[in-house]
């Protein structure tokens, strides 16, 4: 099972788990207030492509203690800011909230080599910031 990245299982649980607890304590915080379909279709896409492409690896190097170091430094950083944003409805969260994922999913892909992978990254990245930031 080389090509399962059980580090990349792990990662994307850890950014899951707040959303889902965001979502059953408190459904007005996961409202997404601009909508632009293109802008949503993308995002969707590059959102379910980093997860799938984290937890199959298909990059030129193997996740190692490198890759989940900094991936749990930035998965705790999206708990905290989660954890001291919560009822916050601003511009910093939504930064924080948006740029966080984006940089677990672009430092995945940067560890591993996966050009697929920061591809996604990419797209979700800028679609997720900007419906992000107009939401707010």
């Amino acid at each position: 099972m080389d090509w399962l990245n059980l580090y990349g299982v792990f990662l994307v649980l850890l950014l899951l788990i707040p959303n889902i607890l965001a979502g059953i304590m408190d459904r007005d915080s996961m409202v997404q207030r601009y909508h632009n379909r293109t802008a949503e279709i993308l995002e969707q896409l590059g959102r379910y492509g980093c997860m799938l492409l984290m937890a199959v690896h298909f990059g030129t190097r193997a996740p190692g203690t490198a890759y989940l170091a900094l991936g749990t430094l930035i998965a705790a950083l999206y708990w905290l800011g989660w954890a001291l944003l919560w009822k916050e409805r601003s511009l910093r969260r939504a930064l924080v909230l948006s740029v966080l994922p984006t940089l677990l999913f672009l430092e995945s892909g940067l560890v591993t080599a996966s050009v697929p992978l920061c591809l996604c990254g990419v797209l979700f990245g800028v679609c997720h910031i900007f419906i992000s930031v107009k939401s707010v």
